[in-house]
């Protein structure tokens, strides 16, 4: 996959507007149209700024990597998983991973 339509797949997976994700990681709402349609990359501090507020690698934002990340801000775990789950699949994963971090809670 290409640059943009990783970042066009890591927001909507988190059903982000472009707004949201341009706001969290202090561009504009222009510059993220731009790079989900193709006409423009980011430089290097977009980027890095991109990959760590979705969690993963500039590598695997830029298409060279085939590996996603789940981050669990609350315990600091993060889990690398083949990219090519279908979004069903990657939406049981993570509903999985909640379960099991609540029931080790109460334990």
């Amino acid at each position: 996959m290409e640059f943009n339509e990783v970042l066009t797949s890591l927001r909507t997976r988190r059903a982000m507007t472009k707004t949201e994700v341009a706001n969290a990681v202090g561009i504009t709402r222009q510059q993220i149209i731009k790079f989900e349609n193709g006409t423009s990359k980011p430089n290097v501090r977009d980027l890095l700024a991109l990959a760590d507020y979705f969690a993963v690698s500039a590598d695997f934002l830029l298409g060279r990597e085939n590996y996603i990340t789940i981050n669990k801000d609350e315990m600091n775990t993060y889990l690398c998983l083949p990219g090519k789950l279908s979004d069903n699949d990657f939406k049981l994963l993570e509903q999985f991973a909640d379960l099991l971090l609540k029931r080790n809670k109460n334990v």
